[in-house]
């Protein structure tokens, strides 16, 4: 009986042809598990029945209960996955060309998570875009400088589950699950993830593309979107904070001036939760920013 050395969990919602492109980036092999969780997309564009992965082999093809919300698909995910690593994907991105020979070089390793360097691209045109540099800089700052400071900043910043392999038995160990909240599901399980995990390794190849789309959930503005994203800050700061971590804390400020077309009174708001929570208003610039 082969073991199953990677549980591959994506995550879907109304995009069965980036599906598609993120399977075909992912080799057919009986090591590879991949587990697709439809988060209830339209009938009118794909059915359950049609999904991407139905047909392929070494694939699951599950859908939520409800929809809105990826961090439930993944949790979905999780309750299946059987590998000795979790790799995490979204429908619209895929995995570079080299990715799985530069993975299967580590799969024997001890470490709790290993970083790879990513790459990003528009996704209808696949032009370079600078997407990479939100987390990509942080890959790239320990690879030049590296240092235990470095480390956390990349631990505790790259709050994203994708261009990583994560042990299953580090997950299932301390329980983490994803929030099943629409906007920033996946921020409080990469920083769990990486406060537990003992040891680390960063690999300069990249095995990840992620992708540039006009209706990706991260550009959504909506006042519900940034409120969402300003209770996992605030919740991801006490966490840092209880664990002596204070700083590698996000400001809030940003979400605040983010509130603020919104009305005086979302302010209001927004500050009243912020001193609710004890947090500091003022961390970038009651700590020094690490090197760049």
């Amino acid at each position: 009986m082969i073991d199953i050395r990677y549980s591959i969990i994506i995550p879907h919602y109304n995009s069965p042809k980036l599906l598609q492109r993120c399977l075909d980036s992912i080799p057919i092999r009986e090591d590879i598990e991949v587990i697709v969780v439809d988060d209830c997309s339209n009938p009118d564009i794909v059915t359950l029945a049609q999904m991407p992965g139905q047909n392929r082999p070494y694939t699951q093809v599950y859908q939520t209960p409800q929809g809105g919300s990826a961090g439930r698909a993944r949790n979905i995910g999780l309750e299946h996955a059987k590998g000795e690593w979790l790799v995490f994907a979204d429908a619209d991105d895929f995995f570079t060309t080299n990715a799985w020979q530069i993975m299967d070089a580590w799969i024997d390793t001890n470490y709790d998570i290993i970083y790879f360097d990513i790459e990003s691209v528009i996704s209808d045109t696949l032009l370079p875009s600078n997407r990479r540099e939100t987390y990509g800089k942080y890959i790239t700052n320990y690879l030049a400088f590296p240092s235990i400071e470095n480390e956390r900043w990349l631990r505790f910043k790259h709050d994203v589950p994708w261009g990583k392999m994560i042990k299953n038995n580090l997950v299932k160990l301390h329980n983490i699950l994803f929030d099943e909240t629409r906007w920033c599901n996946d921020t409080m399980f990469s920083v769990q993830v990486a406060l537990y995990a003992k040891n680390i390794h960063v690999v300069s190849p990249s095995t990840y593309c992620i992708t540039d789309t006009s209706n990706s959930l991260t550009k959504q503005s909506s006042l519900e979107a940034i409120r969402v994203r300003y209770l996992v800050q605030l919740r991801k700061n006490r966490l840092l904070q209880q664990n002596n971590l204070r700083r590698y804390q996000t400001s809030i400020l940003f979400y605040i001036k983010q509130a603020a077309p919104f009305g005086f009174h979302c302010i209001l708001q927004f500050i009243r939760l912020g001193i609710q929570w004890k947090c500091n208003f003022f961390i970038r610039f009651t700590y020094k920013l690490f090197k760049k």
